[in-house]
């Protein structure tokens, strides 16, 4: 891992979807589909339509898998139209992630 590396985990490319709801005001709730880029035992990184504020916590449940719990935004930068979030993983997530990269046919980072 590169010395200005501050991940604890290696990311994984995941080609997948998630449903991510969260309370737009006290009237609105947002319900708003999202791609998954990588993922890694300690969060994930998501394409997503429109802007999150860095630590809102988010429910979130993957397409695939039975990722299912809540995030916390921890970075979100603007690229083109969309915006490029990554968000950590609550202790049931990591969990959970940690079994779905144990298990599944993921890509592995060095063949990018």
């Amino acid at each position: 891992m590169p010395a200005n590396e501050r991940r604890r985990t290696v990311r994984f490319p995941y080609r997948g979807a998630v449903l991510m709801v969260w309370d737009a005001d006290y009237r609105h709730t947002k319900y708003v589909r999202a791609k998954v880029l990588e993922i890694s035992e300690g969060g994930v990184r998501i394409e997503i339509a429109e802007p999150l504020a860095v630590d809102a916590t988010v429910s979130f449940r993957a397409e695939r898998s039975d990722l299912f719990g809540s995030v916390v935004v921890k970075h979100s930068v603007r690229c083109g139209s969309k915006y490029v979030l990554g968000l950590e993983f609550s202790r049931k997530l990591r969990d959970q992630a940690a079994a779905l990269i144990r298990t599944a046919p993921l890509e592995n980072p060095s063949d990018r």
